[in-house]
This record gives structure tokens, C-alpha cells and sequence, in this order.
């Protein structure tokens, strides 16, 4: 395991380099050149997963019965990205902050969120970190650079400057703001997380 300070350089490290984009939305893009961009990188995503169906993916067990979901482009400028159960909504502000193996990455784990049935729970790190394994094992399956996903993805949300992210309680909607150092600590432990688990990937082979 890294320590909290490599970690905490090699994301912050990464951030500037590879995110460097992340809290800044690009004039807005064509809609439907934007749609077919995410169309095109969840299609073999979401057949893989028709394929795999029922199967237990990196240890973990589906929960949800449901082989088909649907991927949702949301017409709007904030950076986020989130599971309904049955569909994947990827906003254009989202859309525009990131290249197509990080977006590759997040639509899995928004998938994997619908598969482990997380909807309507409270929100944990524990089930992000499950959501994150499920992923890395589905962008392995469909031949994607899982290792650079992993790893870029765990420093996507290290703000450059003095902007953290306000996050909500599934259940009261209540918004709380995050600090800086609960950030950097929940980042390098999901950094940890994503090198333990392209550990196991690499092991299997």
C-alpha cells in the first residue's frame, strides 16, 4: 500500500496533468455529437454486461436481475454522473471534463451501482470503493486500459484550487460540504483501493 503522502502527491500530481480540466465547462458542445460520444463508449460497456449477465463480477455478487440499462445524456453544465436503477445519466458537464477512458471507467461504475442494486441506500464508502472494483474488471473485460482508469480516476475529484464539492444524503437531501483533508484522506484510500485492485486483476491472468 502507498503511503498517505506518495498518494496524496502522485493524485494531486495527477490531477494538474490529466484533470486538469475537471472544475472548468468547455463551450457548450452539439448535443447530438455529445450524445453519440457517450452512446459509443457505454455500448460495449452495457453488452458486455448482457453477456456476463448474472455473473459475479471481481468477487462481487449482482444483485439486481436486470441485463439491459440505459445510458441518459443530461443536458446539463454541472460535473456529475449517477444510477436510477435501470439507467445511467451522464451529464454534458461531465461529458466535457473528462477523456474517454476516465468517462469509460465512471459509466461502469455507475452501472455496477445499478447491478449491486445500491440505489436507495445510504451512501458509503464502502460501496463506491465496490462499485470502483466492479468497473476496473469490466473495462479488463472489454479490452480497455483498466490500470491508467483506475488511477486517473482516483484523483478526479482533488480540486485544483479551494473548491470542494458538496455531496447529499440520499435520504434527507441534505447538503454537506466536504474538507480538504477528508477529501484527500477518502482519495488516497480509494487510490489504495484501485492499485489493490489491479493487483488482483493482474493476478488472474
Amino acid at each position: 500500500m502507498i503511503t498517505l503522502k506518495t498518494a496524496t502527491h502522485i493524485a494531486l500530481a495527477m490531477c494538474f496533468s490529466a484533470c486538469a480540466t475537471q472544475y472548468q465547462i468547455s463551450p457548450p458542445d452539439n448535443y447530438l455529437a455529445t450524445k453519440a460520444r457517450l452512446d459509443n463508449l457505454a455500448a460495449p460497456i452495457l453488452k458486455e454486461w448482457q453477456n456476463k449477465c448474472g455473473e459475479t463480477i471481481g468477487e462481487l455478487k449482482p444483485v439486481s436481475p436486470k441485463c439491459d440499462h440505459e445510458i441518459t445524456l443530461n443536458d446539463d453544465n454541472i460535473i456529475n454522473a449517477y444510477a436510477s436503477g435501470e439507467e445511467i445519466i451522464i451529464t454534458k458537464g461531465m461529458m466535457l471534463s473528462v477523456d474517454d477512458l476516465t468517462l469509460s471507467l465512471i459509466i461502469a461504475h455507475e452501472l455496477a451501482h445499478n447491478v449491486l442494486e445500491h440505489i436507495n441506500l445510504d451512501h458509503t464508502e464502502t460501496r463506491e470503493l465496490d462499485a470502483d472494483r466492479w468497473a476496473m474488471y469490466m473495462l479488463k473485460f472489454i479490452g480497455l486500459d483498466y490500470e491508467t482508469a483506475g488511477l486517473q480516476t482516483a484523483s478526479f475529484r482533488i480540486p485544483q484550487n479551494n473548491e470542494y464539492p458538496e455531496e447529499s444524503d440520499v435520504k434527507t437531501d441534505v447538503k454537506k460540504q466536504v474538507s480538504k483533508e477528508e477529501l484527500v484522506l477518502r482519495e488516497t484510500r480509494r487510490a489504495n483501493h484501485f492499485i489493490a485492485v489491479i493487483k488482483d486483476i493482474k493476478a488472474e491472468k
